[in-house]
């Protein structure tokens, strides 16, 4: 669901397709899938806020986020006694956020049971492509890179980087669709499907 919502926000912000209510509608929800997606949505709450600023109705359409990520914090105060986010984690000694970075980024992506890259060698393409993807897009690439950073960066922090017994890749598995254009520009500079 993270990813269908990180998808619909980057488009709806590049394009600026005439669905107004689209990004509060994402926005609002999404905290409540997870809180890691909490500070991608109050970037393109911001933004909706800043590239909407003659809209009439953009108090309307944007007091719903507003309001959703408020009722999230008196939800987390009621319920676990505090407004910080990683509490419920911490009570249950599942996750912390004391983990070490460079660590975790190693691991995310070679751990020979957790990473991505060894799950799914083709990710690798990611890394040369977003060269290709600079000299094409520049405004999308970053786009994209910005989510992907605001969405990492406190994911990074968790000691429990692979989140126990799941498939590969679970914490950044809502960011890879948003970096697949870097195999299609990869591949695309390389001839892969020319013969």
């Amino acid at each position: 669901l993270g990813a269908i919502g990180f998808l619909l926000l980057i488009k709806q912000t590049l394009f600026k397709t005439t669905h107004y209510v689209v990004i509060p509608f994402i926005v609002t929800f999404l905290p409540w899938i997870n809180v890691r997606f909490l500070p991608v949505s109050l970037f393109f709450l911001i933004l909706w806020f800043i590239t909407n600023r003659k809209h009439k109705y953009r108090y309307i359409w944007g007091v719903t986020p507003l309001l959703s990520i408020v009722s999230y914090f008196l939800f987390l105060k009621v319920t676990s006694g505090t407004f910080n986010p990683a509490q419920p984690f911490e009570q249950l000694q599942v996750s912390t956020t004391q983990g070490n970075i460079l660590f975790n980024v190693v691991n995310h992506l070679l751990d020979k049971q957790y990473g991505i890259l060894f799950y799914s060698p083709i990710f690798a393409f990611i890394i040369p492509g977003i060269v290709s993807w600079f000299k094409r897009e520049k405004r999308s690439l970053f786009l994209v890179l910005f989510v992907v950073a605001l969405y990492m960066l406190p994911v990074l922090r968790y000691s429990d980087w692979q989140g126990g017994y799941t498939p590969p890749g679970r914490y950044i598995l809502p960011v890879l669709p948003l970096l697949v254009p870097g195999i299609a520009f990869f591949l695309q500079k390389k001839n892969v499907f020319m013969y």
